[in-house]
Order: C-alpha cells, then sequence, then structure tokens
C-alpha cells in the first residue's frame, strides 16, 4: 500500500463526501474542480477527500486510493471526478450514495445511456433543491 492509514478514523464512503463538501463550503477557493489532484492552495474534489480523509499517496494512485474510500465504481468514479461537476451535482451524489442508489459495481458496464440516467436523476433533484434554496451538508 502506498500510504499508511488508520481504518478506524479513516472517513469513508458518503461521510467522505459530505465532509469534503463542508470543507468546500466553508473555503470556497481552495476548490477547483479543474484541477489535477492538487496545485498549491486548490484541490479537486478527490483531492479535497485525500486531504480530508488524511491520506497520503502518490498522485498516479490518487483516483484509485480515494474511489476505494468512497466505495464507487471506476465509471462512478470518472463520472464524480470530472472538471464539469458542480457542488450541486456533488452533494446530489453524496445523497444517492447514502440512499444506496450509487456506489453498486458496474459489473455490465456504464455506458453514456447511464450517465445520462444519472444527470436525469440530478436535475429532477436540483430542481427541488433550487426551490428549497438549500446546499448545505451537515452529514
Amino acid at each position: 500500500m502506498a500510504h499508511d492509514m488508520d481504518t478506524r478514523r479513516t472517513l469513508r464512503g458518503a461521510a467522505l463526501l459530505y465532509e469534503a463538501i463542508n470543507q468546500i463550503i466553508q473555503n470556497p477557493r481552495s476548490w477547483d474542480q479543474t484541477v489535477v489532484w492538487h496545485d498549491g492552495n486548490r484541490h479537486c474534489l478527490f483531492g479535497i477527500c485525500e486531504l480530508v480523509a488524511g491520506i497520503r499517496t502518490r498522485p498516479d494512485r490518487i483516483f484509485d486510493e480515494v474511489r476505494r474510500l468512497i466505495g464507487i465504481s471506476e465509471s462512478d468514479g470518472y463520472w464524480l471526478a470530472s472538471p464539469e461537476r458542480t457542488l450541486e451535482q456533488i452533494r446530489w451524489f453524496a445523497g444517492e450514495l447514502a440512499a444506496g442508489r450509487v456506489g453498486q459495481d458496474h459489473s455490465k458496464g456504464f455506458d453514456i445511456k447511464a450517465w445520462d440516467r444519472l444527470d436525469a436523476r440530478f436535475r429532477r433533484w436540483s430542481l427541488g433543491r433550487i426551490r428549497s434554496k438549500r446546499l448545505v451538508c451537515l452529514a
């Protein structure tokens, strides 16, 4: 393993995403989804997850290590780590993960139609959030 990790103290799953979201809300200038992992004081979601989880790993292993801690498939990881992801989409994904609707192994593959379904579910979810004007995560 590329790092030493105390699994009893390391956040995992939706709790890790919620904590990363809270960090972004508290310090929005530190988040830049277009950055690859870390760039000075700016970090993408997976970079923030690495910091929040308290792990240190090689840059070529961050994606796999964070994805493993979150408990999602490689395809879900690519969707979540995409530079186009907004904070609202990430928050939605964390809620879906907590509810058990994402994060399963996609053994039959994950095609573009599945991504479109994820985006369609997000749009339905976000309309309700926009109306309620809430995005704070307190998991």
